[in-house]
């Protein structure tokens, strides 16, 4: 059950990168962001510096961190 409501919060930090990509995109192009609770709550030019970063300041839970780039991306499924 803590598996199934990991993953459902995952994806709602995935649907609000994807309705709000035009946004991103205007304020993080190609960099990464990382996104908790409806909102980015951090940012970075790498992907790594900037998971060792949040998961330090608030734990490991189910953070969306990705690369806002105006191709398109192969969400997970």
């Amino acid at each position: 059950m803590v598996a199934e409501e990991r993953m459902k919060t995952f994806r709602l930090n995935q649907a609000y990168f994807e309705k709000n990509l035009e946004e991103l995109l205007a304020k993080h192009l190609n960099q990464y962001v990382a996104i908790w609770q409806d909102r980015v709550i951090d940012f970075d030019d790498d992907n790594i510096k900037l998971a060792r970063r949040v998961y330090s300041s608030i734990g490991y839970l189910p953070i969306y961190i990705q690369k806002v780039t105006k191709e398109p991306i192969a969400f997970i499924e």
